[in-house]
């Protein structure tokens, strides 16, 4: 990838991610809603843990939560890092 394309992914996901975020959708209400939202917002909140309540909604394993935390975390780290390089 060049860093033209490198920039161009990391505003497709803050893009993504704001429109998540400020949208009146109930991102919890289908499990495919529940996995995009958790990949590019993330479900963790300070004060408990929304992981938790979202895979007992939808029958979700520890190892998908850990899979979606792992995706998550890919995100976040590419946001931080990815287009600077």
């Amino acid at each position: 990838m060049t860093p033209d394309d490198l920039a161009a992914l990391r505003e497709a996901l803050t893009s993504a991610r704001r429109t998540m975020t400020t949208s009146s959708n109930d991102w919890g209400s289908a499990r495919d809603f529940a996995w995009l939202y958790g990949i590019l917002v993330g479900w963790a909140d300070d004060e408990y843990d929304a992981h938790h309540q979202i895979a007992q909604r939808f029958g979700w394993t520890g190892r998908d939560v850990e899979k979606l935390r792992r995706l998550r975390a890919a995100v976040e780290a590419f946001e931080r890092d990815g287009a600077a390089r």
